[in-house]
């Protein structure tokens, strides 16, 4: 079961709000900053609200399964013995 809306309403508007300070930081201006800010938070509130269900959608799709952690990250294939670097 998923989490309930609001709480994903609620996480996607902080981590949208942080990301748009550091976008509001690292882009041009055009604007006042307050227009600015709109513009940047509108941008990573898309993309944080929408890729949650993106996600969602994606692993719900037969033969799509979240990585190993460790053993993803270095590019080592599941079946090496020993883990990463073993030859």
């Amino acid at each position: 079961m998923g989490e309930p809306f609001i709480k994903t309403l609620t996480r996607s508007a902080l981590v949208a709000g942080a990301l748009g300070i550091v976008l509001l930081l690292a882009l041009p201006r055009h604007a006042s900053l307050a227009f600015d800010f709109v513009d940047v938070f509108s941008v990573a509130f898309c993309f944080t609200f929408l890729g949650h269900y993106i996600d969602r959608l994606l692993l719900a799709l037969p033969g799509i399964r979240t990585g190993v952690g460790p053993i993803v990250r270095c590019g080592c294939s599941a079946g090496s013995p020993g883990g990463c670097g073993a030859t």
